[in-house]
C-alpha cells in the first residue's frame, strides 16, 4: 500500500512537470516527477546519516560505505555492472557523504530509467560489500583524502573541527584514510567489512531515506516502479540524529585561531554558532542578515574596508553543522595590509554589525528580498536532472518544509520581527570564534593531526569585550532601497518569422561591429543574456600586455562593486574577464533593467583613472592569484601548463609574475588608452529582448567606448607534426603535495572537421568507462582519472589524465598499455554493444537545452570559436549515427596506434611531485605483474592479482604461477612468466618504467617556434546569417 502524501506542489509558472509525494509501507518517502520533455531521467536517494555517525574507532566508515556500495549487489554482482549500464546509455553517477547525509544520484537516457533504477535500488537492500573490492576501495578513499591534503578549504575546515568540542562528533576526522580504515582496525582486531555491513543494516533504514525519481513515465508508472523496487528496503526505525553536547564549548568561543594556509591568501572568518534555524523556513532570518552585513554598496562594511586597503571581498551566510546547530559565517578576504591590521578589521566588523542591529528589523528590506525571491522562483527554469533530484532529496529531509512547498523553499514568505531579532541576538562578541589565516603569521607552534596545518590558539575575550557598545563610524551606512528591482515581467511577442528561428540572426553587420539576436521562443521567461567580445590583439600580444589587460578588468570589476551588488540582488549578474585577444562581458538576468547594467559596465571600460590604494590592492591580489595557481590540485594545473606550449598568445606563470612586477599605475593608464582606441565588437543578445533593442545596445557600446573600427582576430593553436612524440617534465611547486599528475594527448585533426569529430566521439565514448575501471578501480593508480575528446580552439585532441602518487612515467606506461588493448576491445565488441555507444553520442548531441542559459552559452561558443556553426550538434549527431566500427578502427590505426602508418602526434605533460615516490615491495610486485602480463598479452582479473599480492612475499611468485595455471595457462608458460616477474620486480629492470617516452621539450619558446600554426576556422560568409538568409525551419 502506498500513501499519497501530496500531489499539489507549488511550482514555477514555467514548470510543465507533474509532481507527487508518496510514502511506502516501510516509511520511505519519495517525490515522483513526470517530465514529458526530458531527455535524461534521473533518481537520487538521500540517507539521513553521514560521517557524524562513524564509530569512534573507525573514522571515515560512512564515507567508505558510500564508495563500496557501488561495487555489486546480490541481484547484480558484477562490481562495475552499475557503471557499465549507465555508461552504455548516456548516463553518469556520483555520491557524497556529509556530516548527516549520504546522497546518491544518477542520470541516464530516459528510455532506460527502469533498468538503472532497478540496479540503484539494490544498493539499499542487498549490497555485497565484496571482500575482493574492500581493499581497493580503501585505497580509493585514501587517494581521495590525499587529493585534499593540500587544499585549504579541507585543511581549515578540519582545523575548525579538531578545535571543537571533543565530546561532540563534529570534532572527528570524517574522510577516512588507509590508517583509519585498514591499519589501525587491523591492529585492534576490528573486521572493517563486518562493521560496514552492520552500519548499513542499522543505519540505512527506509524511515530516514528520501527518494526522488524524474522520468518521462506517468506518475502512476513511476509510483509502481518505486513501490516494487524500494519496498524491500528494511525499516529499522532509525532515530533522527540528536546530540547531547554542542559543537563548541564556552571556552572555545572568544578564541582566535591563527593558521598558515597553503595558498598565499589572507582571510579573517567570524563564526557565530546558534540553534538550527530549520523551523524558520518561512522567515529565513539568515537571508535577511547576510543581505545587510554582506552588502557591497557605498557605506557597506566591505566598501569601508576597501577604502582603507584592508580587504578585497566579503561573504557571509549560514551553514548547518548538525541537528540542533547552525553557524553564521562572515568571511573577509584581506589584503596583506589588512592581515597586519586584523584587529582593526575585526573591530570594524562588529561596528557594522552593531549598526545593523541598532535598528529593529525593517519590513521594507524584507519585502524587497521577498519580492525578488518570488520573482526568482516564479521564473525558475529547469536544470540538470541529476542536480534537481539530488537537491530535492536533500530538501525532503528538512523537517519543517511542508510537502507542498518542496520546490519553493527559497521563497521568503513571512516577516516576523521577533524571529529576526532572535537570530540577531547570536551575532555578538560573546558568541563568536575567529580564525585568521595568512602566511605572514608567526608563532604557530601547533600542528593539526590529520592535515598537518600549522596553527596557534589565542584567548581574545578581552579584545572582543572592548568592542561592546562601539560608536559607528559615520562612513558606515545601511543600504538604500534598490531601484533595480524589476517590476515588468511581460514577455515580448514573436514577430513575423521569429517563432521558428533555430539560431541567432545577424541584425547588424558592419566593420567593427556585429550584433546577433535571437528572441526566446522556447523558455518563456522575462530574462535575457547579452554577451560581448571586445577584440584587440594588443590585449594578449605579450605577457606584459596580458597582465595589463587582467589588471584593467579586475580594477573595473572593483569599481563596479557598488552598482553590481544592487543588480545582483535584483536578479541581474555580469561576468567581466580577459579572453583571447581581448575582453569578454556577459550580462544576464531579468531583462527590464539589463540595459542599465550594460551601460554602467561599458562606461567604466572607458575609464583609465583608478585610485592608487585600489591599484596597489588589486595588483597584490592578481600577483597572488597567479602564484597560487601553482598550488592548486596537480591535475587542475595540467591544462594551463600544456596550453602554454600548444596555443598562441598564452604565457607561463613565470612570465606573468615578471610582467605583473613591471606594472605601474602610469604604464597601465597608457596601455588602457592605447588599446581602448580600437575595438572589434561582437554582441549576442538572446532571450526576452527585441531585435531593435539588441541593435541599439550594440550601437551604444561602440558609441560609449568611443573607439575606432578594430580588426577581428582569433588566437590560434599550434599543430604537432606527424609523426611526433613530445613530452614536457615539470616539478610541482608545492613541496608538500605528494600527488603527481599526467596529461596524455593525441592529436586527432581539426576541430572543425565534424566527420572526424563524430568518429572520435564514438571512440572516446567506448573507452571512457573502461579507462576509469582499469586505471582507477582495478589498478588504483589514483582517485582522479579521466578521458574525453577535447576540441580546443582549432585542434581536436584525445585527452587522458591521471593524478597519482605513482610516478607519471609508470602511469604513462599503463595508459599506453590500455590504449594498445583498445583496438581488440573495439574489434571484439558485439554489434549490439557497439550500437549502444553510438546511440549515446547521438543522444548527447540531440539533448534539448534545459534553460536559456544553456542555449545562449552554446550559441556564444559557436560565435567565439570562429566557426559560426550553430547547427553543429545536429550535424554531429547525424554523422555519428552512421559511424561504423570499421571507421572507429581506422581512426584508431591512424591516430592512436603506435604503429600508425603516417605516425601519431602525441604530447605528454609530466607534473611530478617534489618528493620522490618510493614504491613498496608489493607495489613493485604489482607493477612487475602488470608489465609482464601486458608483454605476454595475458589478462589477469583483479581477484587473481589480489590473491598474489596478499600472499607472503617469499611465496608470491609460486602463488602467481598457480593462479596462472588456474586461468588455463600452460604450466611451462606460467613458470616462465613467474620467472620474468621475479626478475623484473627484484632487479633494475623496473627502472625502465621510469624512462620518459619521446622527445623532451626543454626550451618552450623554441618548441613553439618550431611548430606550424593549426589551420584557422576561415572567414565566414556573414550574409548567410542575416535576417532574410533563412535561419528558420
Amino acid at each position: 500500500m502506498v500513501e499519497i502524501v501530496s500531489k499539489n506542489l507549488v511550482k514555477p509558472v514555467v514548470d510543465d512537470r507533474e509532481y507527487r509525494v508518496v510514502r511506502l509501507d516501510n516509511g520511505l518517502e519519495a517525490l515522483l516527477i513526470h517530465d514529458a520533455q526530458t531527455d535524461k531521467a534521473s533518481a537520487a536517494l538521500d540517507v539521513n546519516v553521514g560521517s557524524l555517525a562513524d564509530p569512534v574507532e573507525v573514522p571515515g566508515l560512512a564515507h567508505f560505505l558510500e564508495h563500496l556500495l557501488f561495487m555489486g549487489t546480490e541481484k547484480y554482482p558484477s562490481e562495475n555492472e552499475y557503471s557499465q549500464f549507465l555508461s552504455a546509455h548516456a548516463g553518469s553517477y556520483n555520491a557524497y557523504t556529509s556530516a548527516e547525509h549520504t546522497n546518491y544520484y544518477f542520470d541516464i537516457a530516459h528510455e532506460h530509467l527502469h533498468g538503472a533504477l532497478d540496479r540503484f535500488a539494490q544498493f539499499f537492500s542487498c549490497p555485497l560489500f565484496s571482500e575482493s573490492c574492500k581493499d581497493r576501495e580503501i585505497l580509493a578513499v585514501d587517494s581521495e583524502n590525499k587529493k585534499n591534503l593540500q587544499l585549504d578549504a579541507w585543511r581549515l575546515h578540519q582545523l575548525d573541527k579538531s578545535l571543537s568540542n571533543p565530546q561532540h562528533p563534529y570534532n572527528r576526522f570524517s574522510t577516512g584514510n588507509y590508517e583509519t580504515l585498514h591499519t589501525i582496525p587491523e591492529q585492534a582486531g576490528i573486521d572493517v567489512r563486518a562493521l560496514l555491513i552492520d552500519f548499513h543494516k542499522n543505519h540505512y533504514s527506509a524511515n530516514i531515506m528520501k527518494l526522488v525519481v524524474l522520468g518521462r513515465e506517468s506518475l502512476d508508472t513511476l509510483q509502481q516502479w518505486v513501490e516494487t523496487l524500494f519496498s524491500p528496503v528494511l525499516n529499522q526505525n532509525y532515530p533522527l540524529p540528536h546530540y547531547s553536547n554542542l559543537p563548541y564549548t564556552a571556552k572555545q568561543l572568544g578564541s582566535l585561531i591563527r593558521a598558515r594556509p597553503v595558498m598565499d591568501s589572507h582571510h579573517l572568518e567570524l563564526t557565530f554558532p546558534m540553534p538550527d534555524q530549520q523551523q524558520y523556513v518561512r522567515q529565513q532570518p539568515s537571508h535577511y542578515y547576510s543581505h545587510l552585513i554582506g552588502h557591497e554598496s557605498k557605506g557597506s562594511l566591505l566598501q569601508y574596508l576597501k577604502d582603507k586597503s584592508w580587504a578585497n571581498a566579503l561573504s557571509c551566510g549560514s551553514t548547518s553543522v548538525c541537528a540542533g546547530t547552525d553557524l553564521f559565517l562572515v568571511d573577509i578576504e584581506l589584503t596583506k595590509l589588512g592581515a597586519k591590521h586584523w584587529k582593526d578589521v575585526l573591530k570594524s566588523t562588529f561596528m557594522f554589525i552593531d549598526l545593523v542591529l541598532s535598528q529593529a528589523p525593517q519590513e521594507w528590506v524584507f519585502s524587497e528580498l521577498k519580492a525578488m525571491s518570488e520573482a526568482t522562483f516564479k521564473f525558475k527554469q529547469k536544470s540538470k536532472p541529476s542536480a534537481t533530484t539530488s537537491a530535492l532529496a536533500r530538501t525532503m529531509q528538512r523537517r519543517y518544509v511542508p510537502r507542498g512547498e518542496l520546490l519553493s523553499t527559497g521563497v521568503l514568505k513571512e516577516f516576523n520581527r521577533e524571529v529576526l531579532m532572535n537570530f540577531a541576538s547570536y551575532l555578538t562578541v560573546d558568541n563568536v570564534r575567529v580564525m585568521l589565516t595568512s602566511q605572514i603569521l608567526d608563532g604557530l607552534d601547533q600542528t593539526e593531526e590529520w592535515y598537518g596545518t600549522e596553527y596557534a590558539v589565542d584567548d581574545i575575550h578581552d579584545l572582543l569585550s572592548s568592542f561592546k557598545s562601539l560608536s559607528a563610524d559615520p562612513a558606515l551606512k545601511l543600504p538604500q532601497p534598490n531601484r533595480l528591482v524589476p517590476e515588468n515581467f511581460s514577455l515580448i511577442p514573436a514577430g513575423p518569422g521569429e517563432k521558428n528561428l533555430l539560431w541567432p540572426v545577424l541584425v547588424t553587420n558592419r566593420p567593427g561591429l556585429r550584433v546577433w539576436h535571437r528572441l526566446d521562443n522556447t523558455f518563456s521567461v522575462p530574462k535575457a543574456y547579452v554577451m560581448v567580445k571586445l577584440t584587440n590583439a594588443k590585449c594578449s600580444s605579450s605577457a606584459l600586455s596580458a597582465m595589463n589587460t587582467e589588471m584593467f578588468v579586475q580594477l573595473v570589476s572593483d569599481v563596479l562593486t557598488d552598482f553590481a551588488y544592487y543588480a545582483e540582488v535584483a536578479g541581474l549578474g555580469y561576468d567581466l574577464a580577459t579572453a583571447s585577444n581581448g575582453i569578454e562581458i556577459g550580462i544576464y538576468g531579468f531583462n527590464e533593467k539589463l540595459h542599465d547594467l550594460a551601460e554602467v559596465i561599458v562606461r567604466e571600460l572607458r575609464n583609465s583613472e583608478f585610485d592608487t590604494h585600489r591599484f596597489d590592492a588589486i595588483k597584490e591580489r592578481v600577483d597572488r592569484q597567479i602564484r597560487n595557481s601553482l598550488y592548486s590540485m596537480p591535475f587542475s594545473q595540467l591544462g594551463m601548463r600544456s596550453n602554454y606550449l600548444l596555443m598562441d598568445a598564452t604565457y607561463s606563470v613565470d612570465e606573468k609574475i615578471k610582467a605583473i612586477g613591471q606594472l605601474t599605475q602610469h604604464s597601465l593608464k597608457a596601455f588602457i588608452e592605447e588599446v581602448g582606441e580600437q575595438w572589434d565588437v561582437e554582441v549576442m543578445a538572446a532571450g526576452n529582448l527585441e531585435a531593435a533593442s539588441a541593435i541599439v545596445l550594440g550601437n551604444n557600446i561602440v558609441k560609449d567606448l568611443q573607439c575606432k573600427v578594430g580588426k577581428r582576430e582569433l588566437a590560434g593553436s599550434y599543430w604537432l607534426p606527424n609523426p611526433s612524440e613530445f613530452y614536457h617534465h615539470l616539478k610541482l611547486e608545492d613541496e608538500n603535495n605528494k600527488n603527481s599528475a599526467i596529461e596524455y594527448r593525441l592529436q586527432l585533426g581539426e576541430a572543425g572537421d565534424l566527420a572526424t569529430r563524430a568518429i572520435a566521439l564514438v571512440f572516446a565514448q567506448i573507452i571512457r568507462e573502461p579507462v576509469f575501471d582499469q586505471l582507477r578501480t582495478k589498478e588504483q593508480l589514483g582517485y582522479v582519472v579521466g578521458s574525453y575528446l577535447w576540441p580546443i580552439r582549432t585542434v581536436l585532441w584525445l585527452r587522458l589524465f591521471v593524478q597519482s602518487e605513482t610516478p607519471t612515467t609508470y602511469v604513462e606506461q599503463r595508459i599506453e598499455a590500455f590504449l594498445m588493448r583498445a583496438r581488440s576491445l573495439i574489434e571484439n565488441m558485439p554489434a549490439e554493444e557497439y550500437e549502444k555507444h553510438v546511440a549515446v553520442v547521438v543522444s548527447q548531441h540531440l539533448e534539448k537545452f534545459k534553460n536559456l542559459n544553456e542555449q545562449a552559452s552554446y550559441y556564444w561558443h559557436c560565435i567565439m570559436s570562429g566557426y559560426y556553426n550553430f547547427n553543429r550538434r545536429t550535424e554531429i549527431a547525424k554523422l555519428a549515427q552512421d559511424v561504423s566500427k570499421q571507421q572507429v578502427l581506422q581512426l584508431y590505426d591512424r591516430f592512436v596506434s603506435k604503429s600508425s602508418a603516417e605516425g601519431r602526434a602525441k604530447f605528454v605533460l609530466h607534473l611530478e611531485a617534489a618528493k620522490q615516490f618510493v614504491p613498496s615491495p608489493k607495489q613493485r610486485l604489482a607493477q612487475a605483474i602488470a608489465l609482464v602480463s601486458d608483454k605476454h598479452n595475458v589478462k589477469l582479473d583483479t581477484d587473481t592479482t589480489k590473491k598474489v599480492l596478499e600472499t607472503d612475499m617469499g611465496k608470491a611468485i609460486n602463488e602467481l604461477e598457480e593462479q596462472l595455471k588456474n586461468c588455463g595457462l600452460d604450466p611451462a608458460k606460467a613458470v616462465e612468466m613467474g620467472r620474468e616477474v621475479q626478475e623484473t620486480q627484484s632487479s633494475s629492470q623496473l627502472s625502465e618504467v621510469g624512462k620518459y617516452l619521446g622527445k623532451p621539450v626543454v626550451d618552450a619558446a623554441g618548441f613553439k617556434a618550431s611548430l606550424q600554426p593549426a589551420p584557422p576556422p576561415g572567414h565566414p560568409d556573414f550574409s548567410q546569417f542575416e535576417v532574410d538568409a533563412g535561419a528558420k525551419l
